[in-house]
């Protein structure tokens, strides 16, 4: 039989439904290195998905603090996301660009490919838009 905890909250809060995931994202655990892997649902998505995917946010933290440094400026999530983005868009449209992050992958730990793949495998899935035309250019 499950039991559950509960936990009183501030006057005026109101806790609806836990937040919905879009269909094939998959959480990764919290306190754990990353470890996701992406699952394509065949639908487009757009930079906002990914700002709300916990595991692209995720992800991006690991490459933003592989490639600034772990004592880099902290960010935002929504920043994070955004970084990881970017960071794709270029590895995507920037042959130079794409020569250097590969080198730099192959000598990261397993945590950080596992990022990198994810972040690219989701940004694969991204729809035409303005966003990621002014990424090309």
């Amino acid at each position: 039989m499950a039991t559950t905890d509960t936990v009183a909250l501030p006057e005026g809060f109101v806790l609806d439904a836990p937040p919905q995931l879009p269909s094939g994202f998959v959480l990764d655990e919290p306190n754990a290195g990353f470890s996701a892997t992406f699952e394509d649902t065949g639908e487009t998505l757009y930079d906002e998905d990914l700002q709300q995917d916990p595991n692209f946010v995720k992800a991006s933290k690991v490459i933003y603090e592989m490639n600034e440094s772990i004592d880099a400026d902290k960010l935002t999530d929504e920043e994070y996301a955004k970084y990881g983005i970017e960071q794709m868009g270029w590895f995507n449209y920037n042959l130079p660009s794409m020569t250097l992050d590969a080198a730099k992958i192959s000598g990261s730990t397993e945590e950080q490919k596992k990022a990198f793949l994810y972040m690219m495998e989701s940004y694969d899935e991204l729809g035409i838009s303005w966003n990621g035309a002014s990424r090309f250019f």
